[in-house]
């Protein structure tokens, strides 16, 4: 049988809900250094397509290398909620580190975040 890699996943942030599909992608292992929270990543273009408001102040800096990419520091911030998978069979998630990625994730548009396995 072949594992799932794609999941329906709705994103919580303030009054808004995104809707968008998840790449679960077991090579992320990123985590907020100071908290050790893992990490899901989100294409900024997503954010900001749904008109996602963040404040300047509320951002943590993520470190992050990636395999034959360079290294550098991600923005990243608190969602109060995350739900992966269908109504039948989810996952909701509480306070989740969400980076912010400023290329898009799929050249295809398959999905527009990737989770992490640790999650």
């Amino acid at each position: 049988m072949e594992k799932q890699i794609y999941f329906p996943v709705v994103l919580k942030v303030g009054k808004k809900s995104i809707s968008a599909t998840g790449l679960m992608d077991t090579g992320n292992h990123l985590k907020e250094p100071i908290s050790q929270k893992p990490v899901i990543i989100v294409e900024k273009e997503l954010l900001n397509k749904e008109e996602i408001c963040l404040l300047d102040n509320n951002f943590y800096a993520i470190p992050y290398h990636s395999i034959g990419n360079k290294a550098g520091i991600m923005r990243g911030f608190i969602a109060e909620e995350i739900t992966i998978g269908t109504e039948q069979d989810s996952r909701k998630l509480q306070q989740v580190m969400i980076g912010i990625c400023e290329e898009k994730l799929s050249r295809k548009g398959e999905y527009s975040l990737i989770l992490n396995p640790m999650l």
